[in-house]
Parts: C-alpha cells; structure tokens; sequence
C-alpha cells in the first residue's frame, strides 16, 4: 500500500510504477524499514530510488545482498539479526524471528 502525502490517496499498487516522481516527496525520512523480503514489505524497485537519499535502510541481516544490489551504500545498511536493534530518528526497532 503507497500513500500520496500530496493526494492523500492510499492505491493498491507497488512504488515500482510511482516512486520516480515520489523521491522529493520522502526528502526528510528518517530511514526505511523492511520486516521481510515480500514485494509488500520491500519494494526493491522503490528502494532502489530512494537509495539515494543517505537514510538508513533497516532489514532482516539475511536480506543485506539484495539491498546493497538496490544501491543502499554499506554505512546506510541496518541489517539486522534475531535479537539485534538499532536506533533510527528517535526509534529502536528490534529485530524478532517469526514465521509469517
């Protein structure tokens, strides 16, 4: 699900057809964060845009080939492990195993 700031319209489709025009729109975020390697949770099309904004990229540890494919530079990959945390903008995210 993509949410149009300008619109505020939420659409039913992947970044990969919008995120070109929505880069400006996500100049100011503190960072990204993917739980899974699901299209609906990692849109590598999208992150692969938006990977030239110098923000943190947060991610399961095991997915780090693909994002730094995506063109996320090492110092902005926050792979991250069962157990593990990092703090991004104020925020701790904790990495927790689970099944989905």
């Amino acid at each position: 699900m993509i949410f149009c700031a300008a619109s505020g319209k939420r659409r039913r489709r992947t970044a990969r057809r919008f995120c070109g025009g929505w880069a400006r729109e996500m100049e100011g975020i503190d960072g990204f964060l993917g739980t899974h390697d699901h299209l609906d949770h990692m849109d590598h099309a999208a992150w692969r845009v938006w990977s030239g904004l110098g923000v943190p990229f947060v991610f399961p540890a095991l997915n780090r080939p693909g994002v730094l494919r995506d063109g996320v530079v090492e110092e902005n990959c926050r792979g991250l492990n069962d157990g593990e945390s990092c703090g991004i903008g104020g925020v701790t995210v904790h990495a927790l195993a689970a099944a989905h």
